[in-house]
């Protein structure tokens, strides 16, 4: 089991942040339909999200996977992964693979979900957006070496956990309309 992380006492919701010395620490606001649920402060090397009881934010939802986002802390960055999850991650309204967060990012995880839907926001004043993977130095290694480390003490296969990275490259989904797969079944039947 991971280890539960320390939830944060200041209200996020009111911009204010946690620092230790120059630096501040990255924190999280889990809420429900807008409302603000928990407040967590990100301040170990990485953080797992799920609906299991052993994340370290376990969201009470159906659509969201038992192990669905991991977050990586890497030279002073935040790296959103998602772990092959049955319904995806959305930052900002933009469906991803993975994302370097920045302050203020909207992450959904359960944006099927018609009556309780769950989002978290990210906060950290040093986090700028436009930050792209591949301009973060040994981001690869430092996202491998998490995954085998949180699927070592889930006592899963990293396998299991680990994306097809796509770097910064966001999900390509294709819409059809029923009239568009009705005459796509009708093209077969003949």
């Amino acid at each position: 089991m991971l280890p539960q992380r320390k939830r944060a006492k200041a209200s996020l919701s009111q911009r204010e942040s946690h620092t230790v010395g120059l630096v501040h620490i990255p924190s999280l606001e889990l809420s429900c339909n807008g409302q603000v649920l928990h407040t967590f402060s990100f301040d170990g090397p990485r953080f797992l999200i799920g609906r299991a009881k052993g994340n370290d934010i376990p969201v009470p939802s159906d659509y969201v996977s038992r192990y669905h986002i991991l977050l990586i802390r890497h030279q002073g960055r935040t790296i959103l992964i998602d772990l092959r999850s049955t319904n995806g991650t959305s930052v900002n309204s933009e469906l991803v693979a993975n994302h370097v967060l920045a302050d203020g990012d909207e992450i959904a995880i359960d944006h099927h979900c018609m009556f309780n839907q769950f989002s978290i926001t990210y906060f950290d004043p040093d986090a700028t957006p436009g930050v792209r993977l591949d301009d973060i130095a040994n981001a690869d290694e430092a996202i491998e070496k998490g995954l085998e480390e949180v699927s070592e003490r889930l006592g899963i296969r990293a396998s299991d956990l680990s994306p097809t990275l796509r770097i910064n490259q966001p999900l390509k989904i294709i819409r059809t309309t029923a009239f568009q797969q009705a005459q796509s079944l009708q093209g077969s039947a003949e």
